[in-house]
């Protein structure tokens, strides 16, 4: 009689347990939901995954994928959880949000300091402890060209990475240019540059990165370089944002020709212009000038243009535009260098 009592009471107690932590389960589902308000009197729960570019990312209980809203659009927004938030004036925040009007959000911190701000001074959102695949983005594009004169055949491709952590933003690139046609050389050109930003005071961040050229055009095996500088966000809005940077590039070249190996020590102070969700158009320009600090007279321009108009499924068509100038180039060389893509690809 004992041992089968002992089973049962045994086996109540498991049952209590398991119901207990289905419970839980239900109850952690249910009150750690966020809550969008829209102007029509719908709204939507869910996880809220993050928020940039004017674009917030929601995953629902009742959706296969996630649901993607524009930040203007939203009239309320309560969350029960947390996250990182970069105001306009460069700030950073980490807490819930609560709106109390209709352009009006609260950021509640863990320890319940509370900070209101407007709606639209809220530049992004990142959920806190997210993980790797939301704060990892890449692409490929492809362009090829054909044409009966010369029996010309162009192909040319980019790819990039990037990877956006707390306090750091990482960024790499490739991109390629191989034509050839009957009664001429080929033309060849490789390009690359990794960089890293890690922010140091509200908008302020320390720049290092590497970057390397090849091309047939300027009699260059490789140029490669190595910079370290600064920069500040001179305006950044949730539609794009404006910035400049200053620092040191020391500049390697090697070439194919019998012009001697240069190394050189230089300055460098730029630009760069990002607009994005502009009616699926993505605008980036960057421009960037290298006086040279131990080769007399020498000055070099680098300017880069990108045109992105995205599609469904996450393709894109990107349109590309490079320069690159050399007031002194190699013997035999051309001082610009230029390159011009069209090309469809796929990001995620």
């Amino acid at each position: 009689m004992m041992p089968f009592m002992y089973r049962q009471i045994k086996s109540s107690a498991f049952e209590t347990w398991l119901l207990f932590g289905l419970f839980l389960i239900m109850y952690s589902n249910v009150f750690s939901q966020d809550t969008l308000y829209f102007e029509n009197g719908n709204f939507i729960e869910g996880e809220i995954k993050n928020m940039e570019y004017n674009l917030l990312k929601i995953s629902a209980d009742y959706g296969d994928k996630d649901f993607t809203i524009e930040w203007d659009q939203i009239k309320a927004i309560y969350t029960s959880n947390y996250y990182e938030i970069h105001l306009s004036d460069g700030t950073f925040h980490y807490g819930r949000l609560r709106s109390v009007s209709d352009s009006t959000i609260q950021i509640i911190s863990n320890n319940g300091e509370i900070r209101s701000c407007h709606q639209r001074d809220i530049l992004s959102l990142t959920e806190i402890g997210q993980d790797f695949r939301h704060r990892f983005k890449a692409g490929f594009d492809i362009g090829l060209g054909l044409a009966k004169a010369n029996n010309l055949r162009r192909f040319s491709a980019n790819a990039n990475v990037a990877y956006q952590a707390d306090k750091w933003y990482g960024h790499a690139y490739v991109s390629a240019l191989q034509s050839i046609q009957d009664e001429t050389e080929p033309i060849q050109r490789f390009e690359g540059q990794a960089d890293y930003r890690y922010l140091i005071y509200k908008d302020w961040t320390l720049y290092p990165s590497v970057y390397f050229l090849t091309s047939t055009e300027q009699k260059l095996s490789m140029r490669s370089s190595l910079q370290l500088g600064v920069g500040e966000y001179i305006m950044r809005k949730r539609h794009g944002y404006w910035g400049f940077g200053a620092g040191l590039n020391l500049n390697m070249e090697r070439f194919s020709n019998e012009t001697p190996d240069r190394n050189s020590l230089e300055g460098y102070i730029g630009t760069e212009i990002k607009l994005f969700n502009l009616k699926d158009l993505d605008l980036f320009t960057k421009a960037l000038a290298f006086p040279s600090f131990t080769e007399s007279g020498r000055w070099r321009f680098d300017f880069t243009a990108i045109l992105k108009y995205n599609l469904p499924l996450d393709f894109y068509i990107n349109t590309k535009f490079s320069l690159n100038l050399d007031n002194q180039p190699a013997i035999g060389a051309s001082g610009t260098d230029y390159v011009f893509h069209l090309g469809l690809g796929w990001s995620w």
